[in-house]
């Protein structure tokens, strides 16, 4: 029951996502995509460094 209540929902997901993206292209455009992923690589940095510091002060 559980198996077909996930696809259920990855389904209905997947037809948000398509939805979204037929309705809005300019969501992925270069200069979007680019911001974001520079956005992200800072915040994966940031999170690198605190789970780095926590480590180093519960030796």
């Amino acid at each position: 029951m559980a198996a077909i209540l996930t696809f259920l929902g990855a389904c209905g997901l997947l037809w948000l996502m398509v939805r979204t993206i037929k309705n809005q292209p300019d969501l992925f455009s270069k200069d979007k995509l680019s911001k974001s992923f520079s956005t992200i690589g800072v915040l994966a940095l940031i999170l690198i460094a605190v789970i780095g510091i926590s480590v180093l002060l519960l030796r």
